[in-house]
């Protein structure tokens, strides 16, 4: 076998390695992540099962978010609470990254204050109660998620500071 031959095989072996590895990491990945998705799924549950708004409220990221909002967050949360829970579910997004925080961005028409995520969206979560003031008898509330330290949370919106209003 020539050296430019053992160069090759040398090349292609190291690449299969690299891709097997590759490949290890991201079953492993897939894996982490479908947990944490149970996780808060769970959370969500068991929350609701135990009409608990302090638990809910727990789920939220709270960082950059005014200390008013949680009290608030609290207040609704503890209206929800009251709703039976039908189902929670987790929804993906096909590319997770700034590209989605539009879903997450208003200005807000009182003030003008824009606001952002204060995580970078990677799916939302449907909690789906029943609420009797609507024809079907349910009412589904869309959280945006985000993932911090190993972990899913749910996003908030905080002011964007810089924007001239926030």
């Amino acid at each position: 076998m020539t050296s430019v031959s053992k160069a090759i095989l040398s090349t292609v072996a190291t690449g299969l390695v690299a891709a097997m590895v590759l490949a290890v990491w991201g079953c492993h990945s897939a894996a982490r992540q479908r947990q944490r998705i149970a996780d808060l799924v769970s959370k969500v549950t068991v929350a609701y099962e135990k009409k608990d708004p302090k638990a809910y409220i727990d789920l939220f990221c709270w960082q950059g978010v005014p200390g008013e909002q949680k009290q608030q967050a609290l207040e609704i949360a503890g209206r929800h609470m009251g709703t039976s829970l039908l189902s929670v579910s987790f929804k993906a997004l096909p590319m997770p990254g700034s590209q989605f925080t539009h879903l997450v961005e208003y200005t807000d028409k009182r003030d003008g204050v824009r606001y952002h995520p204060n995580l970078t969206v990677v799916g939302s979560l449907d909690v789906v109660s029943t609420q009797e003031r609507n024809p079907d008898g349910k009412i589904t509330v869309v959280y945006y998620v985000g993932e911090k330290e190993g972990r899913l949370w749910i996003v908030k919106a905080i002011p964007a500071y810089g924007n001239g209003k926030g």
